[in-house]
């Protein structure tokens, strides 16, 4: 699969905090796509929350600054500690002022050379489809059999470690009402069959009152029937999982997986379809030992009882 000629090549949306090393880590694994010389980048930089953090926060931002090898580089620095969700949605609607897509990253990701040729010519091939709503550079850690003929394949779910996404595609989880969604019972059962993991990390948004923004994605994907476009062979690594991350911690499983720089997808499926393969192979990955089950359901049901308690 080729891109198209008159494509406008999708912009770069990253956002930072602290982590400076990460973030030349990322800068350079893009500048190494063909694509990055004609691509925009687009970087926010949220202000300290703690004052030990000042000083960190201005040697990102003063490297920033120094950012080239892009058409075009936009740097937002916050003057007030806004928090990951604002920051997100204030260098979202910038970019959407100007342009119909983009391409979202945490400073923690390093892409392959050809990440960017796969991420616009999936945006390109998959925009008049309205079921698909992402397209993610990561493979799961799954065996994805060799009589498969395609590059790609799809998912109802999505990975946060560098995606592309469409302007008019945008899934709204701001306005999901939890009373509704506690009581959308169809829509939790195939999200409970699919991927208890998911189901798990909803129920704390649920019951916690937490606000969990991937949770409510992998709701909104589940209840519409919405998919992601994922690549048989990871085109990126996330390295948040050495301990400096927010959500991440330490992982020596995440933290060792590599990326493919030698795989260039060329098959992309006409018809969206889910592999019936695959899917098994999904929920088997992210199934739960019956141990953590058994832990999830009664932390579950303290929390509804505390919840009818509460009124």
């Amino acid at each position: 699969m080729e891109i198209s000629e008159n494509n406008t090549y999708a912009p770069i949306m990253v956002m930072v905090y602290d982590r400076l090393n990460h973030l030349k880590g990322l800068v350079s694994s893009l500048l190494e796509n063909n694509l990055a010389k004609d691509t925009d980048f687009y970087l926010i930089s949220d202000a300290h929350y703690k004052e030990e953090h000042q000083k960190t926060i201005q040697e990102v931002r003063a490297y920033a600054d120094m950012i080239t090898g892009f058409k075009s580089v936009t740097i937002i620095k916050n003057i007030d500690n806004i928090g990951t969700d604002k920051s997100y949605q204030k260098l979202m609607d910038v970019i959407f002022e100007k342009h119909d897509r983009l391409v979202f990253f945490e400073d923690d990701n390093l892409v392959s050379p050809n990440y960017l040729e796969f991420m616009n010519a999936s945006l390109d091939f998959y925009k008049d489809y309205p079921e698909v709503v992402y397209v993610c550079g990561y493979n799961f850690p799954i065996n994805i059999d060799k009589s498969y003929e395609y590059d790609v394949y799809f998912l109802y779910s999505v990975c946060a470690w560098g995606y592309g996404m469409w302007r008019e595609k945008v899934l709204n989880v701001k306005d999901l009402d939890r009373e509704e969604m506690r009581r959308d019972k169809r829509t939790l059962s195939k999200i409970k069959k699919r991927s208890y993991q998911l189901y798990d990390i909803l129920m704390s948004d649920l019951y916690k009152d937490r606000y969990l923004n991937d949770a409510r994605i992998g709701y909104l994907m589940a209840r519409d029937n919405l998919v992601s476009v994922f690549p048989t062979a990871s085109l990126v690594k996330n390295t948040g999982h050495d301990g400096t991350g927010l959500n991440c911690g330490e992982n020596k499983f995440f933290q060792g997986q590599e990326k493919d720089d030698t795989f260039r997808p060329k098959k992309f499926p006409l018809v969206v379809a889910l592999n019936d393969d695959i899917e098994k192979k999904m929920k088997i990955y992210t199934r739960t030992t019956f141990r953590n089950a058994l832990r999830s359901s009664l932390k579950l049901v303290y929390l509804r009882g505390l919840k009818v308690l509460q009124g």
